[in-house]
């Protein structure tokens, strides 16, 4: 793909299945950027080995920590999106968030074994008390959450 003064590539970065929400695209992507004056910046989302180390733990954690306080869904998006981007989620933003989580959830709840892997990724265990699929769909939200520009520059 070639976007004015970029060009991108993609790839499985830890091959492991998952898939995004809603672009079917594998959940660790690497992406390359080149300036058109070739200086190289890669970028890794939710890599759990690479640039990012912990990208997908930190985001279990605030999955976690928000889930634990309580709540329906689109009031624990909410609380994500306040503590990661310093502001809360339009209607519209919270509209295809809340539908993502829903989608996810759905998706994780279908497939227990590749949940637990997913949540198993990084140093510290998932809580077992929190309902896995919930908590992966919420992790996956959170993921979504910190790795938009709007929290990477602040």
């Amino acid at each position: 793909m070639n976007s004015g003064n970029w060009s991108t590539a993609g790839r499985s970065a830890t091959g492991d299945g998952c898939l995004s929400s809603r672009t079917g695209w594998p959940r660790s992507i690497l992406v390359v950027l080149i300036f058109k004056n070739a200086i190289p910046l890669l970028v890794c989302i939710n890599d759990s080995a690479g640039l990012v180390g912990a990208g997908n733990e930190a985001a279990r954690r605030l999955a976690e920590a928000t889930l634990k306080e309580g709540g329906e869904p689109p009031a624990v998006i909410a609380k994500m999106a306040q503590r990661v981007l310093l502001r809360p989620l339009s209607a519209a933003e919270a509209e295809v968030v809340v539908q993502t989580e829903n989608d996810l959830e759905q998706q994780f709840a279908g497939n227990l074994d590749s949940t637990k892997a997913f949540l198993a990724i990084g140093e510290s265990k998932a809580d077992p008390a929190l309902p896995a699929p919930r908590l992966a769909a919420l992790t996956m939200v959170a993921s979504q959450l910190l790795n938009l520009d709007e929290a990477l520059n602040k």
